[in-house]
Formats: structure tokens, C-alpha cells, sequence
């Protein structure tokens, strides 16, 4: 028979999974692509450098994970604020104020995730953040903004 993971194990693993993005996360917030290292990111999480590659096999699936997570979360945010406007000129002011007060208040990660210098195995996943912020996503947004 073969091996089954309880509901425990699972819910442990996918939280060490969260720690390390989160680890990765705030160090891709507090100075760049470049301070995503995997050692740093452990130490951080709490676990050892070599629990991050069970987790991620390479710096840049891990760096990967981390620009899809934080992807998810402002296109989340902006899409929140644009389903809450009355009509489609109101959402778009929303989805624009609520991406440039996020944008304001983490520089540093915005400068990483739009401007920064990265390796080739990230162009995708950051190219699909830009795409999603500017509308050109498979699962496009509210109604509202898709009218505009």
C-alpha cells in the first residue's frame, strides 16, 4: 500500500512552503532580486538551506514562486478595488489609485518586480505580471475594467 500523507503532513508542509515565500518575499522587499539567496531565505524561514531545495529544486523556481505569489496578491488588490466601483471609469480610477498607493508604499519591491535586472528564467513570470496589470491576462479582470 502505498504511502498517503495525513491532512497534518500536508498542512505542515504547505506551511513551511508559506514561510519560505514569505522568507524570500521580504527579502525580495527589502533589497532586490539579487537578496533572494537561499541560505539567507533559510535562515530566515527558520530551516535549513537544504528544506528550501524540497521545496524549490533552484534559486530560480524559488524566485519564480516568490514574483507569482506577489503577482497574485497585487493583481488581487486591484482587481478588489475595481469590483467595488460603481462603473467602469470609477473602477479604473480605483484599480490605478489602489496599484499607486501599493506601488508608494513597497518601492523597493515594485522597482524589483517592473524594473529590475533578473535572470532569463524570469522573464515569463514577470512578463505575465506586466501582461496582468495592463489587462492582457487569460482570466482578465472584473467586467468593469474589460469594458473600458
Amino acid at each position: 500500500m502505498p504511502y498517503r500523507q495525513t491532512e497534518r503532513v500536508v498542512r505542515r508542509l504547505a506551511a513551511r512552503r508559506e514561510a519560505i515565500l514569505a522568507a524570500a518575499c521580504d527579502a525580495l522587499a527589502e533589497n532586490g532580486i539579487a537578496a533572494v539567496q537561499i541560505i539567507p531565505v533559510a535562515a530566515r524561514a527558520g530551516i535549513a538551506a537544504g528544506t528550501v531545495y524540497r521545496y524549490f529544486p533552484s534559486k530560480a523556481d524559488l524566485l519564480a514562486a516568490v514574483v507569482a505569489t506577489i503577482s497574485e496578491q497585487e493583481i488581487a488588490a486591484v482587481d478588489r478595488a475595481a469590483a467595488r466601483a460603481p462603473g467602469a471609469l470609477s473602477a479604473l480610477a480605483a484599480a490605478i489609485m489602489t496599484f499607486a498607493a501599493r506601488a508608494i508604499s513597497r518601492r523597493k519591491l515594485v522597482l524589483a518586480l517592473m524594473t529590475g535586472s533578473i535572470e532569463p528564467e524570469l522573464e515569463a513570470v514577470t512578463l505575465s505580471f506586466r501582461r496582468a496589470l495592463a489587462g492582457g491576462r487569460s482570466r482578465a479582470g472584473p467586467a468593469s475594467l474589460r469594458t473600458i
